[in-house]
């Protein structure tokens, strides 16, 4: 993807907006009006390619022999030329020639409809045309290409940039944590759904058929019932944004075709593309522009393989705007069989109206809404404005006993649930669209999982990229028990080296499942312990599970490792008590043997933060009198002050010095520490932590809200239960439960982390002396490589380098006072001199993975 193209092209964008003359826009219309120009503009250049037009008798350079022909006129070239080619030409479907803007091949509307704002669009200068197609302009000077199923040099612009584009140029859209998929992971997942769908539709999935599938390898079985089934296959996006996923589906269809069929003739291949992007992609998003520039990349993966030029398709009949989660579950209703016959005419006509266009296109399309309006008067519910009826919307997928889509592939949004608009979460919660699986704590992508249940038919498959924070999180617990209840064959791959959204500061998940319940199986959690392209394909290293002494720990030399557990276990690890409450399934992928060999032979060892301490919370203070006052002094000896931790960052030990702190005044402060629920913070925890990783012992002062606190209960030593907590092991611990869904690099360690945080028991720590603790207390705290005694230094080179030495390949060498520490705790609990250096390798691995995956993009 050209780097320089973006670039030149973000600047452009910038430039012309504030150049263009309108009647009363607003700045968001200004903003819609230049995404328009510049996608008329950019599809143009892409068509060019397909030497569908000509200016002089020449089809070269169009766009920039357009604007030489006419910028000799005193008039806007934008006014005299390219409004009556947009809405004059281009518009209508019909083959043109003139002689302001040459000939060529009318594409019958869609984003050349003249719509309001180009009522309002009085003129654009030249000077914006100028820096687009003019001599040296941005489009006039790279090389573009049309098909992006094929390779390309790096600075060939393809349609797939424009889901760049689109991500950038879209008003907000990062706040509606929409990010754009990478082709290479668009085309992964594309690959496993067709196999996936194929093997629940009777194909036997041969190693040669695999192969077949994923690399175009020749194959010498019967092709015709798998291109039959091909054929057949309906998918959908619910969260379309730019069309990475319809257009990365279509082309795995389209080489899997060539494949199976390598005499097919241009006609074959382009009717069995027409038949796909008509029959068998579907897409919704909330945001109009995302929708253009999806239609806008499937018609271009479409006249891509056109044999004569032709208008554009209807692609809007199926690539729809929409809020794909507040409108009612499809598959409730029952359909007469009149009504069945209505829904698969609406599937017909649709297919029929895509290629069609003037009078017959307007009759169609009306007699496809009619018979949408009747369904909905039958079987739709009152939701809001802008919600999607899927069983109206796309009547013909949901026809039939077993009506649904074959496959749901989605990268939903990015939001986290205070974000969400709360209208919509009290709608949903009001109808109970979702039951119990999604509460008020969920996050977006939540309800995109929770709603694929019922968009998909029985056998259908989920396959989704989105934050792994529902593994760890307790909205997340509900989908764990909405996964294992009612789907099978589920696959979850995570990566420990490599982020997948360079733009996103998030750390995803690939999930694969198939719609129906099968209670004996087990559920696949692949790690990728190199670059995604490398590992994905690489051979598996497969770990026992469960995990026993005689494990190996030392470090894996596969790209691709993989455990098989079964479901009855991740249901019973999940339902301490009566119901299923949920468990941490990245512990699974993350986790070393010893750490699940100690919970399972030696939980008796431990003891939670919850119930070691008499009071947990988030700070403490919510006892201060109101109009206290921070200032940025100690509080001294003075009355009317109380010392303020205010933020991690203003410690660097695990006892702090007061006098280097902020403090709070009010005249009565000092009640509030006397309060009946003031918190003393004995155990003071940051909710974020980087490579400086310990728990804090405080005394009777207030705590900031980046900071979860504890009173630990009286008949515990605080001394030696501040050591426990310090403790490698116990760091460790937390580097492993904390989660890592943010792409930062920072381990978040909130609330349930906090409480549900296991610490050797401190009356077990008999061996624990007043020395201990002052040498560890009293002196600054260092990352956890110097703690430790690692060199990170040498574990951040790269592999190939001569110097490289991996953390696992180094000797653990810890600080006297830690070893002094860790050696009574690992005594404690038998620790072989093999599991003491896992506990010291596990926590310093796993925290520089954290920030190389962080810079991993």
């Amino acid at each position: 993807m050209s780097n320089d193209f973006f670039k030149q092209y973000n600047e452009a964008f910038a430039a012309s907006k504030p150049l263009f003359e309108h009647k009363d826009m607003t700045d968001e219309e200004v903003h819609t009006s230049t995404q328009l120009l510049f996608s008329r503009l950019l599809l143009l250049k892409f068509l060019e390619k397909l030497n569908w037009f000509s200016m002089n008798n020449s089809s070269e350079d169009y766009l920039h022999s357009l604007y030489q022909s006419n910028s000799t006129n005193q008039e806007s070239i934008y006014n005299t030329t390219f409004r009556p080619l947009f809405f004059e030409a281009l518009s209508n479907s019909s083959p043109f020639e003139s002689t302001l803007y040459g000939s060529g091949q009318g594409l019958g509307g869609g984003l050349f409809k003249k719509t309001l704002l180009d009522e309002r669009l009085l003129d654009v200068p030249d000077e914006v045309l100028e820096s687009l197609i003019g001599e040296g302009g941005i489009l006039s000077h790279f090389e573009f290409s049309v098909d992006e199923s094929m390779q390309h040099s790096e600075g060939t612009v393809t349609p797939e940039m424009l889901g760049t584009l689109f991500e950038e140029l879209v008003t907000g859209r990062h706040e509606q944590g929409a990010y754009y998929t990478p082709a290479y992971v668009v085309s992964y997942m594309s690959k496993e759904a067709i196999k996936r769908y194929l093997s629940e539709n009777g194909i036997a999935l041969s190693e040669e058929l695999i192969q077949t599938i994923d690399a175009s390898s020749p194959y010498s079985g019967d092709s015709e019932p798998i291109v039959e089934l091909l054929k057949n296959v309906k998918t959908i996006d619910p969260a379309c944004g730019s069309g990475a996923y319809l257009v990365g589906f279509v082309n795995e269809l389209m080489r899997i075709y060539r494949t199976l069929i390598p005499n097919a003739e241009p006609e074959e291949i382009f009717a069995f593309k027409k038949h796909c992007v008509s029959k068998c992609v579907f897409g919704v998003d909330l945001e109009e522009y995302a929708v253009q520039i999806a239609q806008l990349r499937v018609w271009l993966s479409l006249i891509s393989e056109a044999v004569n030029p032709m208008p554009l398709p209807h692609i809007d009949l199926n690539i729809v705007v929409g809020d794909s989660i507040s409108g009612p579950n499809p598959g409730k209703h029952y359909l007469w069989p009149a009504d069945q016959e209505n829904a698969l005419r609406i599937g017909e006509l649709r297919q029929q109206c895509m290629f069609l266009w003037g009078f017959e296109e307007s009759n169609i399309r009306k007699e496809m809404y009619d018979l949408q309006s009747e369904l909905e008067k039958k079987i739709s519910s009152q939701s809001p404005g802008s919600s999607i009826k899927y069983e109206i919307q796309f009547a013909e997928v949901f026809a039939g006993e077993n009506g649904g889509f074959d496959i749901v592939l989605a990268n939903p949004p990015y939001v986290r649930q205070e974000h969400i608009d709360e209208d919509i979460k009290k709608w949903i919660k009001k109808q109970e669209i979702y039951g119990s699986v999604i509460t008020g704590k969920s996050d977006l992508y939540a309800y995109f999982f929770a709603r694929t249940k019922y968009l998909l038919k029985r056998g259908g498959v989920s396959c989704f990229i989105c934050s792994n924070t529902w593994m760890d999180v307790e909205f997340g617990f509900l989908l764990q028990k909405e996964f294992l209840d009612n789907y099978h064959d589920i696959h979850i791959i995570d990566s420990r080296v490599e982020r997948q959204f360079a733009t996103a500061e998030i750390n995803t998940v690939i999930s694969f499942m198939t719609k129906g319940s099968v209670e004996d199986e087990t559920v696949r959690f692949t790690m990728l312990e190199g670059p995604f392209i490398d590992s994905i394909s690489a051979e598996v290293e497969p770990i026992n599970w469960p995990p026993s002494e005689h494990s190996n720990s030392s470090q894996t030399v596969s790209l691709r490792t993989e455990q098989l557990i079964p479901k009855q276990t991740l249901h019973q690890r999940g339902t301490p008590r009566h119901d299923y409450e949920g468990s941490k399934w990245s512990l699974i992928l993350n986790a070393p043997a010893l750490y699940h060999i100690l919970l399972e032979q030696q939980r008796d060892s431990f003891v939670s933060i919850q119930d070691l301490c008499s009071k947990t919370q988030r700070n403490n203070m919510r006892v201060l009198p109101k109009q206290f006052v921070q200032i940025d002094e100690p509080a001294g000896n003075e009355e009317n002050r109380v010392a303020f931790l205010h933020s991690y960052k203003d410690t660097s030990s695990i006892v702090i010095d007061l006098s280097k702190q902020k403090s709070l005044q009010h005249d009565h402060i000092q009640t509030a520490l006397s309060h009946e629920n003031f918190v003393v913070p004995n155990i003071i925890s940051n909710r974020f932590y980087g490579k400086r990783i310990y728990f804090i012992h405080g005394k009777e002062y207030f705590v900031n809200d980046s900071f979860f606190v504890g009173t630990i209960n009286q008949n515990i030593d605080h001394n030696k239960a501040i050591l426990s907590l310090n403790s490698t092991l116990s760091l460790m611990f937390a580097e492993l439960r904390g989660r890592k869904g943010q792409g930062g690099g920072v381990l978040s360690f909130y609330g349930p982390e906090f409480r549900e945080h296991l610490i050797i028991i401190p009356e077990l720590l008999t061996a624990l002396t007043d020395t201990h603790y002052n040498d560890l207390t009293s002196r600054e705290m260092n990352d956890v490589f110097v703690e430790c005694g690692f060199d990170e230094a040498l574990a951040t080179l790269d592999a190939e380098d001569e110097a490289y030495r991996s953390i696992r390949s180094q000797t653990p060498n810890p600080l006297a006072d830690r070893k002094a520490l860790d050696d009574i705790v690992f005594d404690v609990l038998g620790l072989s001199q093999e599991q003491r250096n896992e506990v010291y390798w596990t926590l310093c691995e796993s925290v520089l993975n954290r920030h190389k995956k962080s810079k991993s993009v």
